[in-house]
C-alpha cells in the first residue's frame, strides 16, 4: 500500500536572507512518511547544483529493503511454528491481543492527524 504524502513548505523572508518551513503530514501509521520526505526533500535541496545526483525514488536502499523483508517473513515463521505447540487457549489469548492492537491503532489513526 502506498502512503500519501503532503509536504508545506513556507519561506520568510529575514533580512538578507530567508527561513523555510517544511511541515510534513502522512497517512501512515507513525507518519514515517512525513519524516522521510522532508529529509529526501532536504538532500534534493542540498544537491541542487550536482548535475550527477538522483534522488532515490523509494527513499529505501534495495539491500535494507531485502533485510527488512527477510527479517520479517523470519519473524513471521518463528511465530508460527511457536503457536503450533502453544495450547490452543494461548492462541486465542494472541490472536484477541492482535485484533485489540489493531483495532486501538485503527481507531487512533482516525483520532489523531499525524504531522
Amino acid at each position: 500500500m502506498v502512503s500519501s504524502v503532503k509536504l508545506k513548505v513556507k519561506i520568510t523572508p529575514q533580512g538578507n536572507a530567508s527561513s523555510i518551513s517544511i511541515r510534513g503530514f502522512s497517512d501512515d501509521m507513525w507518519a514515517r512518511g512525513a519524516r522521510d520526505s522532508i529529509k529526501r526533500l532536504l538532500e534534493a535541496m542540498d544537491n541542487l547544483e550536482n548535475p550527477t545526483y538522483k534522488p532515490s525514488r523509494t527513499g529505501m536502499k534495495p539491500l535494507s529493503m531485502a533485510l527488512t523483508l527477510v527479517a520479517f517473513i523470519t519473524l513471521l515463521l518463528l511465530a508460527m511454528v511457536a503457536l503450533m505447540y502453544l495450547p490452543a487457549w494461548v492462541m486465542i489469548l494472541f490472536i484477541i491481543f492482535g485484533f485489540g492492537i489493531l483495532v486501538y491503532f485503527i481507531i487512533a489513526k482516525g483520532r489523531f492527524g499525524k504531522e
